[in-house]
């Protein structure tokens, strides 16, 4: 390190110093624990928090007004650049659709469980076009309307989908209460189990939940299973709303995505729901399928001048799958 270089890191760190304790003083002491405690965790890297102990509070009105605020969208990044990254289905607006590695690559015969629907099936005929994916989608919500059941049904049968209606995700025993309607909840690990009825093992090619908030305890059969070598995932897309939760469970997910071999590839602020009610969405891909997205765009071309001019997600290299 040159002299002159060691002199602008040094002013750097005076300025990010004196930045810091400005904040501490204003916090008064129960602040300035705060700010002295994130410091020692994430030095310059991350902006200070107002991070209560037990809960998240996301800023509502970001733009208008920057509290300082911490948001758990900011504090996990992607971990896996995909080299084939769309979104399905392609030009739609809105939640329904979802990101994707390599969407179109999935080997037959291509298995989709929804969790959640809304009589939203963009995403799933999405992916019956890319790979011919049979889907399964679940969400008792939908005998609210009878008439709009049955015709959703027709529709889903028409490219080869399938409806559960009479069960919701949640806790075993439960019951769903939604406008109305009362509707018993199974557990996840019980509607994978009756799907692949009598199956030595199952393999799903993307698992996409949006079942306001019940993904936090649902979820936890999907690691367990992939623990126990029965299910295997090539994505999973999950909504995950941000209202209430613990840094412990917003962990756990991100923890037992790992127990699937699954990296997070993409992730984006859902702002179509309720602004009292934040979600953001995150994507998950797993290494075989990974692999066989970074097969498909091929080893980098390597010139004399030593530039390369095509490339792949680096991974390394060897047996694709």
């Amino acid at each position: 390190m040159s002299c002159n270089q060691y002199h602008v890191q040094r002013l750097l760190q005076l300025v990010y110093s004196q930045a810091r304790d400005r904040v501490a003083l204003k916090c008064h002491c129960r602040g300035a624990s705060k700010a002295v405690a994130h410091d020692a965790l994430f030095g310059e890297f991350l902006p200070l928090s107002m991070l209560t102990q037990s809960r998240i509070h996301h800023t509502i009105r970001l733009a208008a007004s920057y509290t300082g605020r911490f948001s758990p969208f900011d504090y996990w990044e992607a971990e896996y650049s995909c080299a084939s990254e769309s979104r399905v289905p392609a030009r739609v607006v809105g939640d329904g659709a979802k990101w994707l590695c390599a969407a179109a690559l999935h080997p037959a015969p291509c298995q989709v469980v929804s969790l959640g629907s809304h009589f939203d099936d963009a995403f799933e005929r999405g992916m019956h076009k890319l790979a011919s994916c049979k889907s399964y989608v679940v969400d008792p919500t939908l005998q609210l309307s009878t008439k709009k059941l049955l015709d959703f049904e027709r529709q889903l049968k028409s490219y080869g989908a399938s409806l559960n209606g009479s069960v919701g995700v949640g806790r075993a025993g439960k019951v769903l209460r939604f406008n109305g309607l009362k509707a018993p909840l199974v557990s996840l690990e019980t509607i994978l189990r009756d799907r692949f009825l009598g199956a030595p093992s199952a393999h799903i090619s993307v698992l996409k939940a949006d079942i306001e908030s019940a993904e936090y305890e649902s979820l936890d059969d999907v690691w367990k299973l992939c623990a126990s070598g029965w299910l295997t995932v090539d994505q999973l897309n999950v909504e995950m709303h941000l209202v209430n939760q613990t840094m412990k469970e917003m962990h756990a997910v991100f923890a037992g995505a790992r127990k699937c071999g699954l990296v997070l590839h993409h992730k984006e602020v859902n702002t179509w729901g309720h602004p009292q009610y934040p979600c953001a969405e995150f994507a998950w891909v797993g290494l075989a399928h990974a692999q066989r997205a970074a097969a498909a765009v091929g080893p980098p071309t390597i010139h004399k001048s030593g530039e390369h001019h095509s490339g792949t997600s680096g991974l390394p290299t060897g047996k694709q799958s």
